[in-house]
C-alpha cells in the first residue's frame, strides 16, 4: 500500500499544527482582484517526505475544494503510469466511472480533458509530484479558461515546485515543522488521548524524543504510537527513546515512517545517495561545512568525473540536489545567497545511520545501543565524543582497511596511523587531544587524499608530509603551525592548501600545478619571490590575500625584520608584481582581497588585463574609491 493513503484518512480531530499553513495557503489561492482572479493559479507545497504535504493539501481540497463543482484528487508517485493519472483526473472531473475514461492514447486522452475543461471552474489537486516531465505531460490537459480554477501540486523537490507553480512571486508553499507547541501537543494526544500535561517523571525523557523527531508528524506519530503501548516508567520510555533509529528494525508501527523515507532515498541516482549515507558519520545536530563535505566525497572517489567540470563543481551539484530533495537541510548562508553548510533532520539521520551501518558502509563509535556487527571490516570509521578506549579496542573490529577516519572531540586516545596504508580522508579538525607525535606516522599513508588539522593545536607539520603524492586537501586554518616544511612545494596534486594569516610559504609554490584554492595567503610574511610564483598557478580558483601589520607589530618592531622592512620600503613593486601575477589567473572565479598596509593608490589602476572568469570579489580594509578597480568593472560587465 502506498504509505501517504494513511495521510488522506486522519481524523481532522487528529490533525495539530494545521489551521496555520491551511489558513495561509487559502489565502494564495483566494488573492487577486478582476481578471487576475480569474486566472488559473498553480501552487506547490513543498517540503520533505512525512512533513504533511498530503494532509494539508487534502484538508483543502474538503474544505476550499467545496465552492468547485469540478474537482479532482489525484496522487503521482515516483514512477507514475500517466495514462492511470490522467484517466483518475478524468474521472473525479466528469464524475464517471474509470472505465468510461478509456482512450487510445495520452494525446486522445488529454483532448478527452481539455474538452471537458473548456467552460468549467474546477480545483484540482496533483499529490506526490517527482519530476518535472511528468508534471509537463499532466500540464497539457490542463485548460486556461479564466473562469477562476486552482490547482494544488505537492512535491518534496524544490526544482519540481518552483517549475509547477505560477510564475507569481510567493506560490511556492513551503512546509515547515510543527512548532515545540504544536509537536507535543500531537505527541500528548495520541499517547493520552489529549493535550494534557506530560507526567513530570516522564517530562525529560518526552522533550528528549521530540527533539530527535524536530517537529516531523511523520516521526512523532509512529514513536507516540509505540509509548502508548509502552507502560508510563522512566526505563520503558528511556528504552524507546534510547533505540530511536533502530526502531526502523524493530517495531512494525514505524515502517511507514522506514517506506516513505524509502522513497526518498531510492530516488536518488548512485552518486548523490552514496554521499546522503556518508554523512551519517557526523554527529547529530552538527553542522557541517559544503567545502569540507564536498572535498571529502572527491577524496572518497564519490564523486564521477565530467568533461567540462571541475570535481569540486560536480560536488556541488550534488550537495544542492540533496538540499532541493529536502533530504538536509540548509544552515548557513554566505553573503552571496549560496548555502554554505548544512544539517542533516534527527529523523533522516537514524535512517540514513540505519542503512550505512547495515551495509557496513560506516562505523561509529560514540553511539549508545548501537551494535557494530560481528567480525566487521572497518572501511570508514567514526569516532564521536562519547568514544572510549574500550569501544576501539573491540577484538571484533578489523581496522586493516580503513579508508577514513573522523574524529568529532573525541576523549580517547587517537588509534595508530600505522597500520591504516589504505587511508584516503584523515580528518581531525577540532581534535583536542591531538599531539605532534600521532603524525609521526604520516609518511605511511601513500593513499591519503585528504588531511585536516583545522582548529587543532598541532603547531608543526612532519618534514614526510611531501611524499604523500596524492594528497589533494591539506587544511591547516586554526592551528599553531607558523612556517610549513620545505617539502609541502613536491605536493603537485595539491588542490586545496587553506592555512593561517601569518604561515610562510616555501619558494617554488609555482611549481604546486594542481592547486584551485589558496587561501589564506598574508604578503608580508613571503618571499620576493612569492610575487612572481604565484601568477605561475594557472588553475587557481580561490584565492585569499591579506597585506596587513598586526597592532601588535609596531613600525620599530618591524625594522628589526629586515625582510619586512624591505618588503614595505619596496611594497609598490611588490603588491604590482602581485597584481600583475594575479591577472595571470585565467581561471580564477573568487578572489578576497584584504589590504590594510600600503597599498590602496596601486590597486586603483593597475588591474589590466583582469582575470576574464572572476565571479565573487571581497575588498576589505583600508581601500578607498573602490568603483575606480577593473576589477569591480568587470563584475559589472560579467553580471
Amino acid at each position: 500500500m502506498d504509505p501517504r493513503v494513511c495521510s488522506l484518512y486522519n481524523d481532522v480531530s487528529q490533525l495539530v499544527g494545521i489551521d496555520g499553513p491551511k489558513k495561509e495557503l487559502i489565502k494564495l489561492l483566494e488573492e487577486g482582484d478582476g481578471a487576475s482572479a480569474q486566472q488559473l493559479k498553480v501552487v506547490s507545497i513543498v517540503g520533505f517526505g512525512g512533513m504533511g504535504k498530503t494532509t494539508l493539501a487534502n484538508q483543502i481540497y474538503h474544505t476550499f475544494g467545496k465552492k468547485f463543482k469540478y474537482r479532482a484528487f489525484m496522487s503521482v508517485s515516483r514512477h507514475p503510469d500517466i495514462m492511470k493519472v490522467l484517466r483518475g483526473i478524468l474521472s473525479q472531473l466528469s464524475n464517471q466511472g474509470y472505465s468510461s475514461t478509456e482512450a487510445g492514447d495520452e494525446r486522445q486522452l488529454i483532448s478527452n480533458i481539455l474538452s471537458f475543461l473548456a467552460d468549467k471552474r474546477y480545483f484540482i489537486v496533483i499529490d506526490d509530484v517527482w519530476s518535472v516531465e511528468a508534471w509537463e505531460i499532466i500540464r497539457c490537459a490542463i485548460l486556461e479558461n479564466n473562469f477562476g480554477s486552482r490547482i494544488i501540486i505537492t512535491t518534496r523537490i524544490n526544482g519540481v515546485a518552483k517549475t509547477c507553480s505560477s510564475p507569481l512571486a510567493n506560490h511556492v508553499y513551503e512546509l515547515r515543522p510543527l512548532s515545540v507547541v504544536h509537536s507535543k501537543g500531537l505527541f500528548l494526544k495520541r499517547i493520552f488521548n489529549s493535550e494534557k500535561q506530560c507526567p513530570p517523571h516522564l517530562s525529560r525523557t518526552a522533550d528528549d524524543i521530540l527533539r530527535k523527531c524536530g517537529g516531523l508528524p511523520l516521526a512523532i506519530i509512529p514513536f507516540s504510537g509505540l509509548l502508548a503501548n509502552k507502560a508510563q516508567t522512566v526505563d520503558q520510555w528511556d528504552e524507546v527513546q534510547n533505540s530511536i533509529g533502530y526502531a526502523l528494525q524493530r517495531y512494525p508501527s514505524v515502517e511507514r515512517m522506514m517506506k516513505i523515507l524509502s522513497l526518498s532515498y531510492f530516488d536518488l541516482d548512485h552518486d548523490p545517495k552514496t554521499c546522503l549515507l556518508y554523512l551519517s558519520l557526523f554527529p547529530e545536530d552538527y553542522p557541517i561545512k559544503k567545502s569540507r563535505l564536498i572535498r571529502r566525497w572527491i577524496a572518497e572517489g564519490f564523486i564521477q568525473g565530467k568533461s567540462g567540470y571541475t570535481m569540486y563543481e560536480l560536488g556541488e551539484r550534488c550537495f544542492n540536489e540533496l538540499i532541493n530533495r529536502s533530504l538536509i537541510q540548509p544552515w548557513g548562508i554566505n553573503l552571496w545567497g549560496e548555502v554554505t553548510s548544512c544539517r542533516v533532520h534527527d529523523t533522516v539521520l537514524e535512517f540514513i545511520l540505519y542503512k550505512s551501518t547495515e551495509e557496513n558502509f560506516v562505523t561509529i563509535l560514540g553511539i549508545p545501543n548501537l551494535t557494530i556487527k560481528p567480525q566487521s571490516k572497518v572501511r570508514r570509521l567514526s569516532l564521536l565524543h562519547k568514544s572510549n578506549r574500550e569501544d576501539i579496542l573491540q577484538p571484533n573490529l578489523n581496522f586493516s582497511h580503513v579508508r577514513s577516519l573522523s574524529v568529532f572531540r573525541c576523549s580517547m586516545e587517537i588509534p595508530s596511523l600505522v597500520k591504516s596504508r589504505f587511508l584516503r580522508v584523515l580528518d581531525l579538525e577540532d581534535c583536542r587531544l591531538l599531539e605532534g607525535h600521532h603524525l609521526n606516522s604520516i609518511w605511511n599513508l601513500f593513499e591519503l587524499k585528504y588531511l585536516s588539522l583545522r582548529d587543532t593545536t598541532i603547531c608543526e607539520l612532519p618534514y614526510q608530509i611531501g611524499g604523500l603524492q596524492k594528497l589533494e586537501t591539506l587544511n591547516l586554518e586554526f592551528t599553531l603551525i607558523t612556517a610549513l616544511p620545505s617539502t609541502i612545494v613536491r605536493l603537485q596534486r595539491l588542490v586545496h592548501l587553506l592555512i593561517d594569516r601569518g604561515v610562510r610559504l616555501w619558494d617554488g609554490t609555482g611549481n604546486m600545478q594542481g592547486l584551485e584554492e589558496l587561501k589564506v595567503i598574508s604578503l608580508l610574511e613571503q618571499s620576493t619571490s612569492f610575487s612572481v610564483e604565484i601568477g605561475l598557478l594557472t588553475n587557481m580558483r580561490d584565492l585569499s590575500i591579506f597585506w596587513d601589520i598586526p597592532r601588535s607589530k609596531s613600525s620599530s618592531y618591524l625594522k628589526k625584520r629586515k625582510r619586512d622592512q624591505s618588503l614595505l620600503e619596496n611594497s609598490n613593486v611588490y603588491i604590482n608584481n602581485v597584481v600583475d601575477s594575479i591577472c595571470k589567473l585565467v581561471n580564477l572565479h573568487s578572489l578576497s582581497l584584504d589590504m590594510n598596509y600600503g597599498c590602496k593608490d596601486v590597486l586603483q589602476e593597475s588591474w589590466h588585463p583582469a582575470p576574464q572568469c572572476i565571479r565573487k570579489l571581497a575588498i576589505m580594509g583600508a581601500i578607498i574609491r573602490m568603483f575606480r578597480i577593473g576589477l569591480v568593472h568587470l563584475l559589472t560587465s560579467n553580471s
